[in-house]
């Protein structure tokens, strides 16, 4: 596939933490003890990466602990999301509950106790485990609440994904879009920038339309960028969840018009943050609310999310450097580290 991606603009100062390359060693670092990480190929995939440059990229003002602590969710995301694109997982629907019950049981009970319960238990469960107990034990019952609820919908989106392509279906594009905010993962990241910032917000101000339009926005502009840089990795591994994909299958045109028009819609995505970060302090004020201090903080974190994503993409070498292994296939660098079936 010899597409060109267009060139994307969103109007953010790009910014980056100065507490970047610690949180890229303590990283790594975690995700060898945790289990995560273990053989040459996957940390050189890990390194090649550059995850630490997209957290600090997407929360640059985080301070140092917390950086360090988003950097070791990023990589739980980024470790369970290979599992189902390039692995067998995404492809056994049959072999979900196994995956899913112990890491929503954990969510549910906010301990390790679980774990003795298995003489081994899998790497992507001590890891979860590990992080939720640091998480929830800082966080307000808000946001905590709100990233349980959204950690949730996240694997009910990947069970969608995996009959996708256990079925080869190619969504069409509105069930896809309206899946892909979920699946993309970000929306625990956004509650986990709350809990970093020791933050509540209000229901009321997450309920508004502006709030709404904003969030949703901001989602769809990360999540379908990610589309677009991803194509050509994904297209050669067979999936068939990408909004470029969906848009050619179901409108019957060609690649590069299907590119263009996810590139228009991220614009439009945009656009209707702009609006939204415009109307946000006005409709916090109605509500009697700190409209400088809550609004302004709300809108900042997700524009820096959009900016520090794409700007990531750029460079980042994980849609660059594609696996030559057919549909189907299990990559290399994919190790075990889910529960067995």
């Amino acid at each position: 596939m010899n597409i060109a991606l267009p060139v994307l603009d969103i109007p953010v100062r790009p910014r980056i933490s100065p507490f970047t390359e610690e949180a890229h060693a303590r990283g790594l670092e975690w995700a060898a003890r945790t289990g995560l990480v273990r053989g040459e190929c996957a940390l050189r995939r890990v390194e090649s990466a550059r995850f630490a440059v997209l957290v600090g990229r997407m929360h640059p003002e985080l301070g140092r602990d917390d950086l360090i602590l988003a950097m070791q969710w990023y990589l739980w995301f980024f470790m369970f999301d290979d599992q189902f694109d390039d692995g067998e997982i995404g492809r056994r629907p049959d072999l979900l509950d196994s995956v899913f019950a112990p890491l929503l049981a954990l969510i549910e009970r906010a301990d390790r106790e679980h774990l003795t319960a298995s003489a081994r238990p899998a790497p992507i469960t001590v890891a979860l485990a590990d992080l939720w107990v640091r998480t929830r034990r800082r966080a307000r019952p808000g946001p905590r609440h709100r990233m349980a609820e959204h950690i949730e919908r996240y694997f009910d989106a990947y069970r969608w994904e995996t009959d996708n392509r256990t079925r080869r279906i190619v969504p069409d594009p509105l069930s896809y879009a309206k899946m892909r905010r979920w699946s993309v993962g970000l929306a625990p990241v956004i509650d986990l920038a709350e809990i970093c910032a020791d933050a509540d917000l209000p229901e009321s101000l997450l309920a508004s339309d502006a709030y709404r339009a904003m969030w949703r926005s901001a989602v769809n502009t990360i999540a379908w960028t990610n589309d677009l840089f991803s194509l050509r990795k994904e297209h050669a591994r067979g999936e068939v969840n990408n909004l470029v994909i969906s848009l050619r299958e179901h409108r019957g045109c060609g690649w590069d018009e299907a590119v263009g028009t996810v590139a228009t819609l991220i614009e439009e995505q945009v656009d209707a943050f702009v609006a939204a970060e415009r109307e946000l302090p006005r409709a916090a004020a109605a509500l009697g609310l700190a409209a400088d201090q809550t609004a302004r903080r709300c809108a900042r974190d997700l524009a820096d999310m959009m900016r520090g994503n794409l700007d990531w993409s750029l460079e980042t070498a994980r849609y660059r450097d594609v696996e030559p292994t057919a549909s189907g296939e299990t990559a290399d660098y994919l190790e075990k580290i889910l529960p067995a079936a």
